[in-house]
């Protein structure tokens, strides 16, 4: 429009976890970013929390369904 557009960056950083397999990780953040952006609209903490998924899939073998306890696990680990 008139005025252009303006956009916020920040930096995430990966999670330390044991890589079993990667299969599923791109798309398991994507999809959290998108559902955490619909439901509560642009947080920094959404992109964080599509990192903590992401690291709870790659760290199962096979493609997997991160669970609440995967992401405490991973929310953890410093």
């Amino acid at each position: 429009g008139e005025y252009g557009m303006c956009t916020e960056s920040f930096y995430v950083g990966p999670q330390k976890v044991e890589v079993f397999d990667t299969a599923g990780a791109g798309d398991t953040t994507i999809a959290t970013i998108a559902l955490g952006m619909a439901a509560k609209g642009f947080d920094p903490i959404i992109f964080e929390l599509g990192a903590h998924t992401s690291a709870a899939v790659v760290s199962h073998v096979g493609v997997a369904v991160p669970s609440a306890e995967d992401i405490e696990r991973i929310k953890a680990v410093p």
